[in-house]
């Protein structure tokens, strides 16, 4: 799925997510790199190409780096591939995020894109309660 993706969303990780960014860097040389932009007012992230570390950032509403407005925006249901991070995940592809409803919204728009959860081993538990509007994953990726 990775070597076929141009058009990639990941996230830029922070303690204590997976981290991202050096690999952030190297994957813009060759695909189309796009990270959330949080809109708090609206509980909503809007995905945007990123295409120079860190030009191309600031730090948002919550404290993590992500695109400035001026990046071009990109609607998640024109992605190859979305990276998700979380607190936990199950070998089902259950997600527990952080709380407040994010990343289902943007990847229940995403339709039928492959989403995948980054994680360490140690997040991944035996089951994640999840609600109907919780979205899956289609595979986890640990360490």
């Amino acid at each position: 799925m990775f070597r076929k993706a141009v058009s990639i969303a990941l996230y830029y990780g922070r303690v204590p997510e997976v981290g991202t960014r050096s690999f952030l860097k190297k994957m813009a040389r060759d695909k189309k790199v796009y990270l959330p932009q949080t809109d708090p007012i609206t509980k909503s992230l809007k995905l945007r190409r990123v295409r120079a570390f860190p030009k191309d950032l600031h730090r948002g509403p919550y404290g993590i780096m992500e695109p400035k407005v001026s990046c071009p925006a990109r609607p998640a249901a024109r992605m190859d591939l979305i990276i998700v991070p979380g607190v936990a995940f199950d070998k089902k592809g259950g997600r527990l995020g952080r709380g407040g409803g994010y990343y289902d919204r943007l990847l229940r728009k995403a339709g039928k894109i492959p989403k995948i959860g980054l994680c360490f081993r140690e997040q991944l538990v035996e089951k994640i309660p999840m609600k109907a509007h919780d979205a899956k994953m289609d595979c986890v990726i640990t360490d």
